[in-house]
C-alpha cells in the first residue's frame, strides 16, 4: 500500500523510539531512558531527612528473621534512592518487605508471581521510578523469558534481592532446589549478581548496585543468605 513501510522494526527499536516519545513529552527524564551520560545519577536531594518505619514483630526463638538486619537492608535501600518496592511473600525476606509495606512515603506493591513482580518493577523503572524487586529464589525459575525481553530487549532496570543460594544457613531441605535456581540463572543472562557476606556491606553494596542499575540500564541481583539476615 502507497506510503506504509515495509521496513520490520525491532523490539529494540521499538523500545528506543517509545523512549524517545516518553522524553519528547517530559513524561521522563533522560537518565530513567537509557541516556546516563557516562556518571553515577545520585537520588534526588530529599526535601525532609529520610524516615523509616516502626515495626513490631513477637520475639521467637531459634533461627529467625532478624529486624535488626531487615531494617539495615531497607534503610540501605532507601539511601540508595529506592522509591518503589515490589514484593512476593516470602518467609525469609518477609521482615525487609514489612518496612516496605508500612513505608508511606514510598510505593509498595504485592505480587502473586515473581515475572508479575518483575514486569511491575521494570515498568516502574520506566516510568522515572528507583525500584526493588524482592522474592525467594525458587520464585526466578519463573522468570527467565521475562529478564531476557525486558533487560536484554527493552534495557530496563530494576535491582532484585533474593533468598536462598548456597551460602550457609540453610536450615530446611526442601528450599534444596531453590537453592539451584538463581546462579545458573544470572549466569546464563549475564545479570551481575552478588552475595552479601556480611550485614555491615549492606549499605556499600545496594548503593553500588543501584549505581550499576542506573548505569547500565540493566538489572543487578543480589542475594541475602539466612546466615547474613536472621538472628540465632
Amino acid at each position: 500500500m502507497p506510503g506504509v513501510t515495509t521496513k520490520q522494526i525491532g523490539t529494540v527499536e521499538e523500545a528506543v523510539n517509545f523512549r524517545r516519545a516518553l522524553i519528547k513529552r517530559k513524561w521522563v527524564g533522560a537518565a530513567h531512558a537509557g541516556v546516563s551520560q557516562g556518571k553515577w545519577l545520585a537520588a534526588e536531594e530529599r526535601s525532609s531527612p529520610l524516615t523509616i518505619p516502626e515495626v513490631k514483630i513477637v520475639k521467637e526463638s531459634g533461627p529467625r528473621p532478624s529486624l535488626e538486619k531487615a531494617r539495615i537492608i531497607y534503610s540501605s535501600l532507601r539511601e540508595a534512592g529506592i522509591d518503589f518496592v515490589v514484593y512476593v511473600p516470602d518467609s525469609a525476606n518477609y521482615l525487609i518487605q514489612r518496612f516496605a509495606r508500612e513505608d508511606k512515603n514510598i510505593t509498595s506493591v504485592a505480587a502473586t508471581r515473581e515475572d508479575d513482580a518483575l514486569a511491575m518493577a521494570m515498568g516502574a523503572f520506566m516510568g522515572g521510578r528507583n525500584s526493588v524487586a524482592i522474592m525467594e529464589a525458587s520464585g526466578l525459575g519463573l522468570c527467565p523469558l521475562a529478564l531476557a525481553i525486558l533487560s536484554h530487549e527493552q534495557r530496563l532496570g530494576t535491582l532484585i534481592l533474593y533468598s536462598h543460594n548456597f551460602a550457609l544457613g540453610e536450615v530446611r531441605s526442601s528450599h534444596a532446589c531453590t537453592r539451584w535456581i538463581a546462579d545458573p540463572l544470572f549466569d546464563a543472562l549475564m545479570i551481575p549478581h552478588m552475595t552479601l557476606t556480611n550485614i555491615k556491606d549492606a549499605p556499600f553494596m545496594i548503593k553500588h548496585a543501584w549505581r550499576t542499575v542506573r548505569g547500565q540500564m540493566c538489572p543487578v541481583a543480589i542475594s541475602l543468605p539466612l546466615d547474613v539476615i536472621w538472628d540465632e
